[in-house]
């Protein structure tokens, strides 16, 4: 059965936490053993036909090395949302190498809305420096023309999504599921980032039974980065 358009989607039920802290994006992962999970995964079987992550650009590295049909970013900041909003667009108008140039610029230019912490400096510059490290080390969606168009044709095509969903309240993700199943798509890969799973487990149990055999994505200790599976 062929996947329907994310757009079906959209309807999706949104929520946000009042006052939610920080309401800032993470442009970059500060987790490691990145390139571990990466090659775990590319040697990992393909067992549906969807991404689904949380927070910044680390979901489009994911999301490159799998061979998948759709995106769904979702996260609690509504920040998080308009970065990803303008992102989309930078990725639909342009080349790779264009693309990076436009990023950095948009980060620039958006330091005040997109990181909201005191007494920080540079931030818009570390994560230039660390996007451009990532690139490097071919770790990047943006570190070849393959990857890099993975992503774009998934944008084309209407196949990516961002809901504002906040995964620690009780129920939030039923509906998600329930539309899922409606339109064939199968998660293959979800990256929770430092989301505790147990908590996910207790407050949304639909969602987590929807998982089963899917590759997860999540900081340990000391953020480094694990890949589970999940036997429900």
């Amino acid at each position: 059965m062929s996947v329907k358009s994310l757009k079906n989607l959209s309807s999706l039920k949104e929520c946000s936490p009042k006052g939610f802290y920080p309401d800032m994006v993470y442009v970059n992962t500060n987790e490691s053993d990145l390139r571990i999970i990466q090659e775990q995964l590319i040697s990992t079987e393909k067992i549906g036909n969807l991404y689904i992550g949380v927070s910044g650009l680390y979901n489009f590295n994911i999301a490159s090395i799998r061979d998948l049909e759709s995106i769904l970013i979702f996260d609690a900041s509504p920040t998080v949302k308009f970065f990803y909003k303008n992102i989309i667009k930078i990725i639909k108008k342009n080349s790779r190498n264009e693309t990076l140039k436009e990023i950095e610029r948009f980060i620039k230019n958006n330091e005040t809305i997109l990181f909201k912490v005191e007494g920080e400096d540079n931030i818009s510059s570390n994560a230039i420096r660390i996007l451009n490290e990532e690139i490097k080390e071919n770790l990047s969606f943006l570190s070849s023309d393959e990857r890099f168009m993975k992503i774009k044709n998934i944008i084309l095509n209407n196949q990516f999504l961002f809901v504002n969903l906040d995964i620690y309240k009780e129920g939030s993700f039923d509906d998600l599921v329930d539309k899922l199943t409606e339109n064939n798509l199968t998660i293959d890969t979800l990256y929770l980032s430092n989301l505790d799973l147990d908590i996910i487990k207790k407050i949304n149990f639909k969602f987590i039974s929807s998982l089963k055999g899917a590759n997860i994505i999540s900081a340990g200790d000391f953020c480094m980065q694990r890949l589970t599976k999940i036997d429900v």
